[in-house]
């Protein structure tokens, strides 16, 4: 009989009783992350054996009770990737609200059992508490190379065109309502911070002589010179 690992979700039965009485299930990549997580006390903790979540585990998790899952898999950039296409692949079911998530920011090159080892039950329950929505998750994922750039310094175009034309594909999968008018208002603000710098838009007085001797002001009369105004980016 062939092992087949995507129909299987390690340790939910030991865990199926926990999930089932508070309705989320803590999820990590591998099995000695799930016994340490157990042995600690966080017994709602299961592994998709992996970084895909299939569709079969997730009615496993979905049948006994899950309604939220908590998302700490790997904290080093591997574990951020694959977190990211989970949350890609979960996507329908999250924007419908058939399924809620949180990611849980485990430290750069950490997983769940080397931060129990290290740290204690402490930083983890630290961390859990301090949780990001999955959108919000993505939309600092997806800005980060804006937010990566000095301050006042000038972002390429084509990183620009990345994350807008990215931000966008996000806000077409989103259903109408609350998430994809947050998605939108995010994006728009955080190009917006991106324009140049916005310089007096209102006409400003100069002083120039006034042709064939007469007089305004002692010899000078007020012309208007227009401001040169800037514009973020339009989406």
């Amino acid at each position: 009989m062939l092992f087949q690992r995507n129909v299987l979700v390690f340790s939910l039965d030991q865990a199926k009783e926990t999930i089932r009485q508070g309705g989320s299930a803590l999820l990590v990549e591998g099995l000695l992350d799930v016994i340490q997580l157990h042995q600690a006390g966080f017994t709602n903790a299961v592994a998709c054996l992996g970084t895909i979540l299939s569709p079969l585990q997730l009615q496993l998790l979905q049948r006994h009770g899950t309604k939220q899952l908590l998302i700490a898999l790997d904290g080093d950039s591997a574990g951020q990737s694959a977190t990211e296409r989970l949350l890609i692949q979960l996507l329908p079911q999250l924007s419908a609200g058939a399924l809620g998530a949180t990611v849980v920011p485990l430290p750069q090159g950490q997983d769940a059992d080397g931060l129990l080892r290290s740290q204690g039950k402490a930083a983890l329950d630290a961390l859990l508490a301090g949780s990001r929505h999955w959108l919000e998750w993505r939309l600092e994922r997806l800005l980060a190379p804006l937010a990566a750039l000095n301050p006042g310094g000038e972002i390429p175009l084509e990183i620009l065109q990345q994350v807008e034309r990215e931000g966008q594909a996000l806000i077409k999968q989103l259903s109408d309502g609350m998430l994809r008018r947050t998605a939108e208002q995010r994006l728009e603000q955080a190009f917006q911070s991106q324009g140049p710098e916005q310089p007096n838009p209102k006409p400003r007085a100069v002083a120039v002589p006034v042709p064939g001797g007469s007089r305004l002001r002692g010899g000078l009369r007020l012309a208007e010179q227009p401001g040169c105004s800037g514009r973020g980016w339009s989406h």
